[in-house]
């Protein structure tokens, strides 16, 4: 009954809201902008009455979606699915103060808004972002742009010898140089969760087999180190290549909850 009431309340007061949301408040300059704030207030009046708790949260995601959103037309903005914009809310309240995990939310609301994409976004995104950290957004933000990535395995064997390898350096790339992940040491452990979540794959048999897609990698001073001490140590190596890839579904989550820029400029050395 008060799920219903709370129902017959909102239905009455959005047509209110949206008389004054479509009524010009301003002159030419600045119209625009006025007018499409307005319409997403009136979208958003909803979970205002069922989801927010924080006004701080609700100001700044307002903030956020109105520049996510200004340049979609009125009629394509409409009241998001509670099963997405719930759990978005309720994870900002919780990391509304790292900026790649922010932006996600906000990328996933704003598409949730969207009468045109709304249809792509998957109910589980939100969970999929609380269990990320800032630093594997970084990744999923730069392989929405450059995928796949080269990776390379090495195993270390002793000369003349019957023994198994000494030494395995497994899903080795520059993935978290070229994302501009602060501790390169976590890179693995980064990329297993992102397996973990079906948001990438890592490949070994279906490389590609142009030196190009692997040179900056095998010429990098990581590898060259690795390759001197073998030559040092009596030792040989065996080098695998591979790529890691997005999935399908993580394809689908990129394009949801990372938003696309007109370019991304990348000039990192490897040397």
């Amino acid at each position: 009954m008060e799920l219903q009431n709370l129902t017959e309340g909102v239905n009455k007061i959005i047509p209110k809201v949206y008389e004054d949301a479509i009524q010009p408040t301003a002159k030419v300059i600045g119209q625009m902008g006025e007018t499409i704030a307005k319409a997403i207030n009136t979208a958003l009046i909803p979970l205002r009455l069922i989801v927010w708790k924080a006004e701080e949260i609700e100001n700044s995601i307002k903030t956020g979606l109105e520049e996510k959103m200004k340049n979609i037309s009125l009629d394509e903005i409409q009241t998001p699915n509670p099963r997405i914009a719930g759990p978005t809310l309720e994870g900002l309240r919780y990391t509304a103060q790292e900026k790649e995990l922010r932006e996600m939310y906000t990328s996933l609301l704003a598409n949730s808004m969207n009468k045109k994409v709304a249809p792509n976004v998957h109910p589980s995104f939100p969970d999929i972002i609380k269990q990320l950290c800032s630093e594997e957004a970084k990744i999923l933000e730069f392989l929405s742009y450059s995928n796949p990535i080269a990776k390379i395995d090495i195993k270390i064997f002793p000369k003349n010898s019957s023994q198994g390898f000494s030494h395995y350096l497994k899903n080795f790339s520059l993935i978290s140089k070229l994302s501009f992940v602060e501790n390169h040491q976590k890179a693995n452990l980064y990329l297993d969760n992102l397996i973990r979540l079906s948001l990438i794959h890592i490949e070994n048999d279906n490389f590609f087999l142009t030196e190009e897609f692997y040179s900056d990698l095998i010429n990098s001073k990581e590898i060259i180190s690795l390759i001197d001490e073998t030559k040092n140590n009596n030792t040989t190596f065996n080098l695998t290549e591979g790529n890691i890839t997005l999935t399908t579904f993580g394809k689908e989550f990129c394009n949801c909850c990372i938003e696309k820029k007109d370019m991304l400029c990348l000039n990192i050395k490897t040397e």
